[in-house]
């Protein structure tokens, strides 16, 4: 299976990298926010939801443009908890900027004021079958 690569600037593209993402599972300590540099970086092991078998792989989901960003549920101090990534979404607020919303399992959210949606996902590694597969 190719590697997947994809880059979102509107809310469509946005919607298709959410359901690539959806059922990720990563740590707190693979979030990490480069206020220098406008940038975030989310590692991920990412479930392949376009294959049969059951098979995650690394992925990397960088967010340029950051203003700012906030979140509830975690905090910073904690960095081997695990999160599962539910949903992304974005809130407009003067066009074309706004909030774009990670919503995790566990009442976890993170909120990232972006200039605009310019988001890249990529898959670092090929995919690995395995047996934990999402309940839902």
């Amino acid at each position: 299976m190719a590697k997947l690569k994809l880059k979102a600037e509107s809310i469509q593209d946005l919607k298709i990298i959410a359901s690539a993402v959806q059922d990720s599972i990563l740590r707190a300590s693979d979030i990490k926010f480069y206020q220098g540099g406008r940038y975030m970086n989310f590692r991920l092991l990412r479930f392949i939801n376009e294959s049969d078998s059951s098979a995650r792989a690394q992925s990397a989901l960088r967010v340029d443009g950051v203003i700012n960003v906030r979140s509830k549920g975690i905090k910073k101090t904690d960095d081997n908890v695990m999160a599962v990534l539910l949903d992304i979404n974005f809130t407009k607020t003067q066009s074309p900027a706004g909030f774009i919303n990670f919503v995790f399992a566990n009442q976890i959210e993170i909120q990232v004021e972006v200039e605009c949606i310019d988001i890249l996902l990529a898959d670092l590694t090929d995919a690995k079958k395995t047996n934990k597969t999402p309940k839902h």
